[in-house]
């Protein structure tokens, strides 16, 4: 029975610092956006640009983007553009941004890569 009400009690903590979250909040999506990285901490959600979101790991770039997408568009990638502006294929992306990947026939992957992707698809 003590261990419902320590269940009970952490439940409604948690309740009451959701409430103090979407109060503070300054629109629904802030809030959503809080909810997500509190909840989802070791993970990044970005947009394709066509919409479509991607699910990648806490600190991927643009090359973990890439073979995300596709394994083919990460063998090719030379370069990245994040909300429309060139973007270093090493500087880690945030959640909400929309990431277009540069390919090039010909292109292979580089080497340094290596030091800097973070999934495991990117590293294999």
């Amino acid at each position: 029975m003590a261990e419902m009400g320590v269940a009970a009690h952490r439940a409604q903590r948690w309740m009451q610092s959701l409430l103090e979250l979407q109060q503070s909040a300054g629109s629904s999506f802030e809030f959503i956006e809080s909810v997500k990285s509190d909840l989802f901490p070791d993970e990044i959600y970005v947009f394709t640009p066509e919409g479509r979101i991607v699910e990648l790991p806490a600190g991927a770039t643009p090359v973990d983007f890439a073979y995300a997408v596709h394994t083919d568009i990460g063998h090719a990638c030379v370069g990245a553009r994040v909300d429309r502006q060139p973007y270093p294929l090493s500087q880690p992306l945030s959640s909400g941004q929309t990431v277009e990947i540069i390919t090039a026939p010909g292109a292979r992957p580089n080497a340094a890569w290596l030091n800097f992707v973070v999934s495991s698809k990117a590293r294999a």
